[in-house]
């Protein structure tokens, strides 16, 4: 995961700390579904940038799926591919998918280009260590069910240092989700110039 996607999920997160938040996250859309790496395994997600979703209305399947029709037309325009969500609930001990979170993969699996992995950030895990693991546990779907992988992802070096310094600039009150951009469409949902 690059500095910017990691960047921009704690952003979200950190503008609604009283809020559940959720977001996709995108990547270079590859050349076809069964595309296998040199071992003949899946290929590596190589996640390129995040789009924070809600913050208020995050199962309000219409204000969703107009989400996802905008998203989709800005990956196929830019040559990107969905291939990952991220959700960090309200309450500090509620780390776990749901039903709703489930049925959201589930569409976005079928949707997808490949695989597409859960980020489910603990929110007990937010104290920006350096050293460490994400503060994320990461799903993928496998036989119809959420799996854990945790052990594959890896984020930039340099990410929770300039996520430090993103948060003590304020650049989270900079932040657009689909939720602002609906209020004010003069908005830029897809936050290209946040760590400018």
């Amino acid at each position: 995961m690059n500095t910017e996607s990691f960047v921009k999920m704690l952003l979200h997160g950190a503008k609604y700390p009283h809020c559940a938040v959720n977001g996709l996250f995108v990547q270079k859309k590859t050349k076809s579904k069964n595309n296998q790496n040199e071992n003949g395994g899946s290929p590596a997600i190589q996640i390129v940038d995040c789009i924070p979703l809600f913050h208020i209305n995050m199962t309000l399947l219409p204000m969703l799926e107009l989400a996802l029709h905008q998203i989709e037309a800005y990956c196929k325009e830019e040559n990107l591919a969905i291939c990952g969500y991220y959700h960090m609930h309200s309450n500090l001990r509620d780390e776990k998918p749901d039903a709703f979170i489930y049925k959201l993969m589930e569409r976005l699996e079928e949707n997808s280009d490949g695989k597409t992995l859960l980020f489910m950030v603990d929110n007990n895990k937010l104290g920006f260590e350096e050293e460490g693991p994400p503060p994320f546990t990461v799903y993928e779907f496998r036989d119809g069910k959420l799996v854990t992988c945790n052990s594959s992802m890896k984020v930039e070096e340099s990410a929770v240092e300039t996520a430090i310094t993103a948060i003590e600039d304020k650049k989270h009150y900079q932040l657009v989700d689909f939720d602002n951009h609906l209020d004010n469409i003069s908005l830029d949902w897809r936050n290209l110039s946040i760590l400018s």
